[in-house]
């Protein structure tokens, strides 16, 4: 097995890259897989503490309504595609944009369990591969639940924000690529969860991670009603009997978040990295250039199956915690009325 491309660099610092846990219709399929679980007093419930956001009217109104579904069986769904929207306003210039970037919470959004690439394991023996210490996927979900819960402690408009975190964030844990950083020699800073790790799908050039990202299909960034629309479309498979919550005894029997994110590695690392088979050219950021990127290889043939295989199985268990995540919050938010 041929060595990981990369371009030759000085082992420097490497700016940390956006990351994205599937798109709006990943996240969307999740959240409305969730919602669809719910009964009315639930939904009815958290609906009410999601038209208290601050940006009810900014983001839920002003993307408008698909025609032929509930108005708020889609601005749930949508809560779940609020803490991407906030990156469009990282190079805000007037003073309220800059208000609405704030809420943004980059490191919340994945954890760099170390993946060390096999051949270099002697390299990185006794090294310290560390966790960022301040804020990471698991310590976001289980934060956001603590404030779902503490109606004493917050108000309503705080929790609704916290809703909008847990809705994306327990998406975010189950998609593999977002528990996982990948070590080599050539890179010993790590692959921040494969967006610096290129290969090629159909012959057009994609970080492994985007690549994961749009296993749902694509839209574009603002194109929301047709996420949504997207959404629905994977429910109807994913609410089959093969993904019901009966098909996962062990699986939803587990409630540590560490550990559903400990999963996502193993999978990452198996199906993600193929164990450390994966063909792929690593490309810094600021070597992405349209011919650094042609040398990427083409992904193996049987690749898609898999890995679409092993999505839809994360997004059906991903949408089932979630709903009895839901459950509780509406129980504590009742409660606290």
């Amino acid at each position: 097995m041929p060595r990981l491309v990369a371009l030759a660099f000085a082992f420097a610092l490497i700016i940390p890259l956006p990351l994205h846990a599937w798109n709006a219709a990943g996240h969307m399929t999740i959240t409305k897989l969730a919602w669809d679980q719910l009964d009315a007093k639930d939904r009815q419930t958290l609906g009410d503490l999601l038209k208290d956001h601050p940006h009810w009217d900014r983001f839920f109104i002003a993307t408008g309504k698909p025609k032929n579904a509930p108005e708020m069986d889609y601005q749930f769904a949508l809560a779940s595609s609020w803490p991407d929207w906030l990156r469009g306003f990282a190079k805000a210039q007037n003073e309220e944009d800059k208000k609405v970037y704030r809420f943004h919470k980059g490191p919340r959004h994945y954890i760099n369990w170390p993946f060390i690439y096999p051949p270099d394991a002697e390299f990185f023996k006794g090294k310290d591969l560390p966790i960022d210490p301040k804020d990471d996927i698991i310590k976001g979900i289980n934060t956001v639940m603590d404030e779902l819960q503490a109606t004493d402690k917050f108000s309503t408009k705080y929790r609704s924000v916290s809703l909008c975190w847990l809705l994306h964030l327990v998406g975010d844990v189950h998609q593999p690529l977002h528990n996982v950083a990948l070590y080599s020699v050539e890179i010993p800073s790590g692959d921040q969860g494969g967006n610096l790790f290129w290969v090629k799908a159909a012959g057009v050039p994609t970080r492994l991670h985007g690549y994961w990202d749009d296993l749902f299909g694509r839209e574009d960034y603002d194109a929301h009603i047709k996420s949504y629309d997207r959404a629905v479309t994977a429910c109807a498979l994913l609410s089959r009997a093969t993904f019901q919550k009966e098909q996962f005894p062990k699986e939803l029997k587990e409630t540590s978040v560490e550990a559903w994110s400990k999963d996502g590695l193993r999978l990452a690392v198996e199906v993600g990295y193929r164990n450390g088979k994966l063909p792929g050219r690593i490309i810094l950021r600021e070597h992405e250039t349209d011919a650094e990127k042609a040398k990427a290889p083409q992904l193996p043939d049987d690749y898609r199956a898999v890995a679409e295989a092993t999505a839809n199985r994360q997004a059906a268990i991903a949408g089932h915690r979630l709903a009895e995540m839901l459950r509780q919050v509406a129980a504590a938010t009742r409660k606290g009325q």
